[in-house]
């Protein structure tokens, strides 16, 4: 919605200038409030509730657009939930709709066993990515991914930095990419920062070099 405010000003001299600007009202807002459940060892079983917000609080509808047919995702209690012995990694996608917008939860299950590596993308804004670029994280992934490499990319985040997706958010997108940060950051993490973040050994770090 845009709402048009009007100013009129009396300068000194006695005339009158009016002006106008335009601003831009935020109208309703849909999205997920739970991080994805990324991440399950092979011969365990997985588990997901999802929950999300609707600010114009309308009633609303979980669906599940994309799923590896050993998940099964309920509509009533909007969780998804299987089992399978095979490691790899399997696309899932997740829908909520109020009947007039809908939003989506992409991300990468990993079933993981002894062999998974864990692969820990480390950087700035070029590992961070932003919603105009993915990152060389997604080419990574995809090299990766076609050479039938076990892995699984791990960090405390799966956003860009502002908080929303990559234009295609169709690999694994956990990583540690911290727009801003220089090599300092990395041994002395700034206040705003900070997260506790604990990953299991056989840990391989990839950074780019921070300036």
């Amino acid at each position: 919605m845009r709402v048009i405010f009007t100013i009129t000003l009396a300068a000194i001299c006695g005339n009158i200038y009016t002006t106008a600007f335009c601003q831009e009202k935020p109208g309703p807002q849909l999205y997920f409030t739970t991080r994805e459940n990324s991440r399950v060892q092979a011969n365990t079983a997985y588990y997901y509730q999802c929950t999300a917000f609707d600010s114009a609080d309308h009633a609303l509808t979980y669906t599940a657009e994309n799923l590896p047919a050993w998940l099964t995702f309920n509509t009533g209690t909007h969780t998804l939930t299987g089992k399978t012995q095979s490691a790899g990694q399997y696309p899932v996608t997740l829908a909520v709709s109020n009947g007039a917008a809908t939003a989506r939860q992409h991300f990468m299950l990993t079933v993981g066993d002894e062999n998974t590596a864990n692969i820990l993308c480390l950087g700035n804004s070029i590992t961070n990515g932003t919603s105009k670029f993915n990152s060389y994280r997604r080419l990574l992934w995809q090299m990766l991914h076609k050479s039938n490499y076990n892995f699984d990319m791990v960090g405390s985040w799966s956003k860009h930095h502002a908080g929303g997706e990559v234009p295609n958010p169709d690999f694994d997108m956990d990583h540690e990419g911290h727009s801003g940060w220089t090599t300092g950051h990395v041994f002395h993490p700034p206040g705003w920062t900070v997260r506790a973040v604990i990953y299991s050994s056989g840990l391989q770090a990839i950074h780019l070099i921070l300036y």
